[in-house]
């Protein structure tokens, strides 16, 4: 939805889609900041809600439209630890129904770090009873609510759509998670994580000593206290029931430092709010500044190196394009290059088959694609029904090129290789009757994460 407004509005090209997500981070900065305005200054909630503007969140576009969700729920929460009105429960827990449209498993998982959280404050608060300041009927309540609307909302997007469809989206089977690696070793590495002293870690740990230090010296009451320490405790249960996704997954970028950053932005927030009061007032004022100048250090990295970008070879002077594309210049070329002999030799009516994960080509081109199947992962399980009737799509001859990238024989254990370790007789189809007519970039070996990008063309015999 926050990228279709803009579609709406300027048309469909990279420009809204980027434009989208600006006015994501613009509303996690917003709702960072009404966050920590519970418990920290103006000055320091500022500060911290610039971190959004500064770090780069948007590896998975998608996903970043739960991260507001996220903070609202935390601001909630924290607003329950402060007064102790139900209300604010229940207003949390709508907003990581949010979330669960956005992304289902991370408003689930949110959810039980939700409620844990609750129930921590109230044993901290009380010293002995987990239902102390919220009986245990909430929690029920609160579950029932978040389940029947997301539940609900989720039966009318996939009513009359086959189980077997929903479930190569979701991944709830246990065959979607078969030959990935083991739970076990994805634990250890992120013990490792966790455990390597890297500067950045030790910065952390320095942080976590001064807020202690300043929240021992601050003359609080036992209230205060607790709904501090509450706020604390909430940020390491999000980040910690957000990891199991990094445990079944085992991807650090993409499910882990994704969840976990906006959490150490709130954690940098609430620390530094604590740990001020252990340095003079004009100390106070020079830290701020140097911090302040840190925040805008990594965007001005980025607007220096955008600037080198304006040249004619990045130009993507196509009606969907129109934007300087970033990226090492070889694999620019090629998307460019493919994307314009996709757009003038087809007409418009007439389809494209991006394989294993190329949609680009189909939104630059302005082509649509010719099945539902947006990817041809190892890990997807596309039935051998799925496979026929992408077979007779393609002999309708409304798909006159094929779009094969290099990643499509893939050493990622969830990509596999097309045609030998899945979609075996939709590939034999392919290689019998298209053939190549166009090879740009490479290398063709098997694919590797930091392998540069390239494609061929395959044109319908």
């Amino acid at each position: 939805l926050y990228y279709a407004v803009w579609c709406l509005l300027r048309g469909a090209n990279l420009i809204s889609v980027r434009i989208g997500m600006m006015m994501n981070y613009l509303f996690c900065c917003l709702a960072a900041y009404g966050t920590l305005r519970v418990f920290v200054s103006p000055a320091v909630a500022f500060l911290a809600s610039l971190f959004f503007l500064g770090f780069h969140l948007g590896w998975t576009y998608n996903h970043l439209g739960a991260i507001p969700f996220l903070l609202g729920s935390l601001f909630f929460l924290w607003k329950f630890f402060t007064t102790r009105s139900v209300r604010w429960c229940y207003f949390g827990t709508l907003a990581l129904v949010g979330m669960a449209l956005v992304k289902i498993t991370a408003g689930v998982f949110s959810l039980v770090a939700y409620l844990l959280s609750l129930c921590s404050y109230n044993l901290i608060a009380s010293r002995k009873n987990f239902f102390a300041f919220l009986h245990v009927k909430h929690y029920l309540f609160l579950s029932l609510m978040f389940g029947g609307l997301v539940l609900g909302s989720y039966s009318l997007w996939y009513f009359g759509i086959p189980w077997s469809w929903v479930d190569q989206c979701v991944g709830a089977s246990p065959q979607y998670r078969s030959g990935l690696v083991s739970l076990l070793t994805n634990f250890k590495r992120l013990v490792a994580i966790f455990l390597d002293l890297s500067p950045y870690h030790l910065l952390i740990f320095e942080t976590v000593v001064l807020a202690y230090l300043g929240l021992q010296c601050k003359k609080l009451s036992w209230d205060e206290k607790t709904s501090r320490w509450g706020a604390l405790v909430s940020l390491f249960l999000f980040g910690l029931v957000h990891s199991t996704e990094y445990l079944f997954i085992g991807m650090v970028t993409y499910r882990l430092s994704f969840w976990w950053l906006p959490l150490l932005f709130l954690g940098a927030g609430l620390c530094a709010e604590w740990g001020k009061t252990l340095f003079a007032r004009r100390l106070q004022v020079v830290l701020g500044l140097g911090w302040f100048l840190l925040i805008l250090w990594p965007p001005f990295l980025n607007l220096k190196t955008a600037l080198t970008w304006q040249i004619p070879e990045r130009y993507v002077n196509l009606p969907h394009g129109q934007v300087y594309m970033g990226g090492e210049l070889p694999d620019v070329e090629t998307v460019i290059q493919g994307s314009r002999f996709i757009h003038s030799h087809t007409q418009t009516h007439e389809r494209i088959l991006a394989i294993p994960f190329d949609s680009v080509y189909c939104f630059l081109s302005g082509r649509r694609h010719a099945t539902r199947e947006g990817s041809f992962f190892r890990h997807l399980l596309i039935s051998q029904e799925r496979e026929d009737a992408i077979i007779r799509k393609l002999e309708e001859g409304s798909v006159p090129y094929i779009i094969l990238s290099n990643r499509y024989r893939s050493t990622e254990p969830w990509i596999g290789f097309f045609g030998k370790t899945h979609c075996r007789k939709l590939a034999r189809y392919i290689f019998k009757h298209y053939k190549a007519i166009k090879t740009l970039g490479g290398p063709w070996t098997p694919y590797k994460w930091t392998d540069a990008h390239g494609i061929k063309i395959l044109k319908k015999k």
